[in-house]
C-alpha cells in the first residue's frame, strides 16, 4: 500500500490529514488523473478542505474538481454535494461545472440523472439560467420512461416547487405513472400544494390546499416506509380538524414529534441531503401543534397561566415568518406565508373573545413586555393585532378585570425560553466540518464502551450527540457581558454567594434539542425512582441529561466520578449510555476549546458488572475575553 492510500484511508475514516503530510498542492494535483478514477468524492473533499493553499495553481484546480465532478463514478452524487455547500469553492468552479454537468445531462442513464439533478440544483441557487434547464427537464421526464432514476424526480419535483412551471407539473405527473415512482411525485406534488396553501390569503384557499396536500400524502403513505409522509400527514391532519372546530391534544403533538423524529433520523447523519429542506420544516409542524395545543388551552386551565397562551398565539401568528413551514429557495427571500394564519386565526380571535378578562391579560402581557428587550417586535406587533380584532368583538370588560387565579398587579410568566427557541431557529445551520468530526469521534469512543448497544440504536445516538455538540459549540461563542450574556453565563452570584442557575441551563439545552427536532423534555418524573433534568426519547431508545453546577475547576476524571453514579442512574431500564452537562463556574483566563470540552469515558455503578457510557459536556460560565488575554500578557511582561 503505497503512501498516499494510506493517508487517503486515514482521510476516509475521518481523522485529520494535513495538505502538508499529502506532500502538498502540488503532489495532490499530480495524482489527481488517478483519484479522478478511483477516489473522486477524497479528491474533492482535500481540495475544498484546503482550497486556499491551491491559490497559485487555481485554473488547475478548477479544471480537477470539474473532472472529478463529470466523472461515471459510484459517488458522483457525493462529489456534487461536496462541492454545491462550499462557499469558497462553488463560486470559482460554478461556470465550468454548469458547462461540464449540462453536456453530461444529455447522457441516458443514471450518471445522466445525476447531473441532471445537479444542474437543476444550480439553476435554482442562480449560478445558471433556469430556462435552459427547465426545458430540458421537461424533454427528459416525457421520453426517459422505465429508464428514469429517483435523481430525476427529484430534480422535476424541486423545480416545480421552485418555478410553478405548468409544463412541469405535467412532467412530473407523467413520472407519476411509473409504479415505481408513485410515492416519490406524489409527496413532491404534496409540498407543492402545501407551499401553495402557506401562501395563501385567506383561510379558506389555505384548507382548500391542505387538503389536497393531505390526499397526495395519504397515497404516499400506502407506500412501505414513507415515514416523510406520515410525519407531514399527522400535523396536518390536526390542523384540518382543528380549523373545522375540532381540538388539538397533547397526543397529537406527541405523536406528530413521534413521526418527525422518524423522518429526521434518516437525514440526522453527518452527510445533509440537498432536499433535507423537507425533513428539517417538519419540526416547524410539530412545534405549530404545541403552539396551537397551548393556544386552544385558552378555553380552560391555561387561564390560570394566561401569559402561556399569548406566548403561544403569539407565536402561531408569525409562525409562518419565525418557523419553516415549506422548504425555501437559498437565493431568494423568504416566501410570504399567511395562509396557516389566516386559517387558525378566527379560532383564536374567538378563544380570546369568549373571555372578557382577556383584554386585562393583553394589556398586562403588552406592558410587561414593552420593556423586555429580549421579547421580539413581531411578537408584541402580533398581539397588538390580536387585540384590536379582540376589541373589535366588542365584548370586552374593563381593563383591571381579573381571570381565574390572576391578582391584580402580578408578573406574568416570561418569555426567555420562547426568545432562545426562536434564536435557534433563525440561526439553526449545517454543521461545520469541526463539528462533524467531533461527533465522529464521540460516538466511535460510546462504541468502543457498549458497542453491543450502538449496533442497533446508531443513528439515535448521532442525533442527539450531534445536537450536544452543536450547543456547546453556540455556547463557546456566547458573550458573558451581564448586559448580553444569556441568564446562566457570567459571574453571577445570586443565593450565598452561589449562582442557582442549571435549571437554565438545562432549559436553554432542552429548548435546543427541540429545535434540532428532537423530543427532549425537561424534569421528567418517575425515573430511577427520582427526576432526571432532561430525556431525549425516540420510538427505540430513551437518553438522559444530567445537569450539574461547579463553582470551582473540576477536570473530567474528578466531575465524572462526583456525579457518574447519578447519571448512570437513570439509564438503568434503558441503553447504558447517558451525558452529564457541567454548568463549570471556576474561572479562567482562556477557553478551553470544542475538542477538550465534551469527553466520554466508561462509568460503572457499584454492583453492576457491564460500564456505561459517559459523555460529559463543560459549558464554561466564567471566562476572560479573548482581549483580556492579551492585556494579561502585556501584565506579565518585563519592563525594559
Amino acid at each position: 500500500m503505497t503512501v498516499m492510500q494510506q493517508l487517503l484511508d486515514r482521510w476516509v475514516d475521518g481523522e485529520t490529514v494535513t495538505l502538508e503530510e499529502f506532500g502538498g498542492p502540488d503532489v495532490v494535483l499530480d495524482a489527481a488523473d488517478a483519484l479522478i478514477v478511483d477516489d473522486p468524492l477524497s479528491l474533492t473533499e482535500i481540495l475544498c478542505e484546503y482550497w486556499e493553499a491551491f491559490g497559485p495553481s487555481q485554473e488547475q484546480a478548477v479544471r480537477t474538481i470539474v473532472a472529478a465532478a463529470d466523472a461515471d463514478h459510484p459517488d458522483m452524487d457525493a462529489v456534487h454535494d461536496a462541492l454545491l455547500v462550499n462557499e469558497a469553492v462553488l463560486p470559482a468552479v460554478a461556470d465550468a461545472l454548469v458547462n461540464a454537468l449540462s453536456d453530461h445531462a444529455q447522457n441516458d442513464g443514471l450518471y445522466g440523472d445525476i447531473a441532471t439533478e445537479t444542474w437543476t440544483r444550480l439553476a435554482i441557487g442562480d449560478w445558471c439560467s433556469s430556462l435552459e434547464v427547465r426545458g430540458h427537464l421537461r424533454r427528459r421526464a416525457m421520453h426517459v420512461g422505465a429508464a428514469a432514476t429517483i435523481h430525476l424526480v427529484r430534480s422535476v419535483g424541486a423545480a416545480v416547487n421552485t418555478w410553478n412551471d405548468k409544463e412541469l407539473i405535467e412532467a412530473l405527473t407523467v413520472l407519476g405513472s411509473l409504479d415505481e415512482f408513485e410515492a416519490d411525485v406524489h409527496f413532491e406534488l404534496a409540498m407543492h400544494q402545501l407551499g401553495a396553501a402557506c401562501a395563501a390569503t385567506n383561510g379558506a384557499i389555505a384548507l382548500d390546499g391542505i387538503r389536497a396536500t393531505v390526499e397526495h400524502l395519504r397515497i404516499t403513505e400506502r407506500w412501505d416506509d414513507r415515514v416523510d409522509a406520515r410525519a407531514y400527514l399527522t400535523p396536518l391532519e390536526a390542523l384540518v380538524r382543528f380549523a373545522s372546530g375540532g381540538t388539538v391534544t397533547a397526543d397529537d403533538v406527541a405523536e406528530a414529534r413521534v413521526r418527525v423524529s422518524e423522518y429526521l433520523i434518516g437525514y440526522h447523519g453527518l452527510h445533509r441531503h440537498w432536499r433535507q429542506g423537507h425533513a428539517d420544516v417538519t419540526a416547524g409542524w410539530a412545534l405549530l401543534l404545541q403552539l396551537l395545543t397551548d393556544a386552544v388551552g385558552a378555553e380552560d386551565e391555561h387561564w390560570f397561566a394566561p401569559g402561556d397562551v399569548i406566548g403561544a398565539v403569539a407565536s402561531l401568528y408569525v409562525a409562518e415568518t419565525s418557523i419553516e413551514l415549506v422548504a425555501r429557495n437559498s437565493d431568494t427571500s423568504p416566501i410570504v406565508q399567511t395562509g396557516v394564519s389566516a386559517l387558525v386565526r378566527p379560532r383564536l380571535v374567538a378563544a380570546f373573545s369568549d373571555h372578557p378578562p382577556a383584554t386585562g391579560f393583553l394589556d398586562r402581557w403588552l406592558a410587561d413586555n414593552a420593556a423586555r428587550q429580549e421579547t421580539e417586535p413581531v411578537l408584541i406587533g402580533a398581539v397588538e393585532s390580536l387585540r384590536a380584532v379582540v376589541f373589535d368583538q366588542g365584548t370586552l370588560r374593563p381593563k383591571d378585570e381579573c381571570g381565574p387565579g390572576e391578582r391584580r398587579g402580578s408578573a406574568l410568566p416570561g418569555t426567555d425560553a420562547a426568545t432562545f427557541l426562536a434564536d435557534v431557529l433563525r440561526t439553526r445551520r449545517q454543521p461545520t466540518q469541526h463539528e462533524i468530526r467531533l461527533t465522529r469521534r464521540v460516538v466511535a469512543d460510546i462504541s468502543r464502551i457498549v458497542p453491543s448497544h450502538l449496533m442497533t440504536i446508531r443513528p439515535q445516538v448521532t442525533s442527539l450527540v450531534l445536537g450536544i455538540v452543536q450547543f456547546t459549540s453556540h455556547m463557546l461563542n456566547q458573550p458573558q457581558d451581564a448586559r448580553k450574556a444569556l441568564p446562566f453565563l457570567g459571574a453571577m452570584v445570586t443565593e450565598n454567594g452561589k449562582p442557582v442557575v442549571e435549571d437554565k441551563l438545562r432549559d436553554a439545552l432542552c429548548t435546543w434539542l427541540i429545535a434540532a427536532s428532537l423530543s427532549a423534555d425537561p424534569e421528567p418524573q418517575a425515573v430511577a425512582g427520582g427526576r432526571a433534568d432532561i430525556r431525549v426519547t425516540f420510538p427505540e431508545a430513551v437518553f438522559y441529561i444530567e445537569v450539574k453546577r461547579v463553582l470551582t475547576q473540576e477536570d473530567d476524571e474528578r466531575a465524572s466520578a462526583h456525579y457518574g453514579d447519578q447519571a448512570a442512574q437513570y439509564a438503568v431500564t434503558s441503553a447504558p449510555i447517558t451525558f452529564l452537562a457541567l454548568l463549570d463556574y471556576g474561572f479562567r483566563n482562556t477557553r478551553l476549546d470544542l475538542e477538550t470540552v465534551i469527553w466520554t469515558t466508561p462509568h460503572t455503578l457499584p454492583g453492576v458488572a457491564s460500564p456505561y457510557a459517559l459523555t460529559g459536556l463543560r459549558i464554561q460560565a466564567n471566562v476572560a475575553t479573548p482581549s483580556a488575554a492579551t492585556r494579561s500578557y502585556r501584565a506579565r511582561a518585563p519592563q525594559a
